[in-house]
């Protein structure tokens, strides 16, 4: 009994913790420059970077940080000697400790003299086969991300696993296969609505302002859309609110608040790509912010020279569309 409760918590902590990166790419010491202990314990915990975030964590944690505290307890959930055990539960034909297993070696954070990162499948899908919500999951994300070794894009494969996770009541599921329907050119747009309202029932967030804006399966409603937009919390929602906002009179207020925001998303990444299949809009908002700075419509934060900062943005979108990665 201890043992399975211990996998399911880690699988919800796996869910829940700091996206991290595959291959744990390393933090440069210029990306925690200035930043509190507390920051830099989530960053390093966020990138994989463990054994350097630990004392950290526990530094920040001891003086209250909450964020700490969650980085703390996923790094000890990570590092508990559970691999072993799940792995020959997972032998044993025990589907939840299949998922749990294969969702680790998938997003490589179990080392291989445990098992074999190529073995991710095999034990996700010996999961899925045993009627496991969350091994469906997984081969969901993984085919339609496309980019996990052994499991190429194919969104019908995708999309099969997903609705199999999400009519077992798997939410996170219901919402993928929702943006897959509204991004991917996967079936009809309108496919998406019984999934997202599953997924996401409350009509919030950037996929719901999606809906409004292009009448997907509701009347086109700009304004609820706008308002959807603006108190969503990605980069997807920052990128078109302020597009919106820029069809129809608003206070100068109104429009800095917006770009400030647009400024905060528009040089972060998606961190975990691989559970989401929004559009990536930083190459976008960095054209957006530059020409708003141009025509004096919005005021940048960081310097008062608006030449030199209407040239960064742009060297920003000139970045993102040729390497499309995080910019410096």
């Amino acid at each position: 009994m201890r043992i399975k409760l211990c996998l399911r918590l880690s699988a919800v902590l796996l869910l829940l913790a700091p996206a991290w990166s595959i291959g744990g790419p390393v933090v440069k010491a210029e990306q925690l420059a200035g930043k509190s202990v507390g920051q830099q314990c989530q960053l390093l915990t966020s990138r994989g970077g463990w054994v350097e975030a630990r004392p950290l964590c526990e530094q920040a944690a001891a003086q209250g940080d909450f964020g700490a505290m969650l980085s703390l307890e996923w790094i000890k959930q990570t590092h508990r000697p559970l691999y072993p055990e799940a792995l020959a539960l997972a032998k044993g034909g025990n589907a939840d400790a299949a998922s749990y297993l294969g969702a680790a070696l998938l997003l490589g954070q179990m080392a291989e003299t445990v098992a074999p990162s190529d073995q991710a499948l095999h034990w996700l899908q010996l999961a899925a086969d045993n009627g496991n919500a969350e091994g469906h999951y997984w081969l969901g994300v993984a085919y339609s991300y496309g980019k996990f070794p052994g499991a190429e894009a194919d969104l019908v494969v995708a999309a099969g696993h997903l609705q199999q996770a999400a009519e077992g009541g798997h939410g996170a599921a219901a919402l993928l296969l929702a943006e897959l329907h509204l991004y991917r050119q996967f079936g009809q747009p309108a496919d998406a609505l019984p999934w997202l309202r599953q997924g996401q029932p409350t009509p919030e967030g950037s996929n719901w302002g999606w809906i409004y804006e292009h009448g997907i399966g509701v009347p086109v409603d700009l304004l609820k859309a706008e308002a959807i937009y603006r108190q969503s919390s990605d980069a997807l929602g920052a990128f078109r609110a302020l597009q919106l906002m820029r069809l129809r009179p608003h206070s100068s207020e109104e429009l800095q608040q917006a770009a400030q925001r647009l400024e905060t998303k528009a040089l972060t990444d998606e961190p975990a790509p691989w559970l989401t299949a929004k559009p990536t809009v930083n190459g976008d908002s960095c054209r957006l912010l530059a020409g708003l700075f141009a025509s004096g419509q919005s005021k940048p934060t960081r310097s008062a020279d608006v030449a030199a900062e209407v040239t960064r943005w742009y060297s920003y979108a000139a970045f993102y569309d040729q390497k499309g990665r995080a910019a410096p």
